[in-house]
């Protein structure tokens, strides 16, 4: 008889052993990681239209990143405000991601690309809380830069900015309007 109870026991254990299990990962998958949400940041100073410097408001940073760090906007890029004379553009680019200054922002890093370029900057996309969209492909969208996929970045997002670049275009946006297509 005590056989038979301990026998009812492990069969017990058994069945509910993956019961348990399943139900932990369900769960798991209604609560994203920090990864899938994001981190908190503050943008601290812009030094282009597709670089910045951020603050991590976060206590647990993400993996190899310090408290403060330089993100450049990936798949983007805009004109060159450092070379002298500065590109065309260059000045309105910086102006519009100005507007993000000192401004609470969320930090995504992508699941394709690497995460840090040749010159030790993050490579994110980031975004404010008033839009669903990146503040990069606003970037694009706006006119203020091109599609630049030198970085593999996920292909849905790239298909996304080559729109939005190609939406500007068309409709003469930010430095695609006459102007531009003028001087060049």
């Amino acid at each position: 008889m005590n056989n038979i109870m301990k026998i009812k026991r492990k069969v017990k254990k058994l069945l509910v052993l993956p019961l348990f299990a399943s139900l932990f990962f369900s769960c798991t998958a209604f609560f994203p990681t920090e990864q899938e949400t994001g981190y908190s940041a503050i943008i601290t100073s812009v030094i282009d239209g597709d670089t910045v410097t951020i603050r991590f408001n976060t206590d647990i940073l993400p993996s190899g990143c310090n408290r403060t760090e330089k993100v450049r906007l990936i798949g983007i890029n805009t004109p060159e405000l450092t070379i002298n004379p500065p590109e065309y553009y260059a000045k309105e680019a910086r102006d519009f991601l100005n507007q993000y200054y000192l401004t609470p922002i969320i930090v995504k890093f992508d699941s394709v690309s690497d995460r840090r370029d040749r010159y030790g900057r993050l490579l994110a996309y980031i975004y404010d809380d008033t839009s669903f969209d990146s503040i990069n492909w606003r970037i694009l969208y706006y006119g203020y830069g091109y599609f630049y996929g030198l970085f593999a970045f996920e292909a849905e997002k790239m298909e996304e900015f080559k729109i939005a670049e190609t939406d500007a275009r068309i409709n003469k946006r930010g430095l695609w309007n006459e102007l531009y297509t003028e001087k060049n």
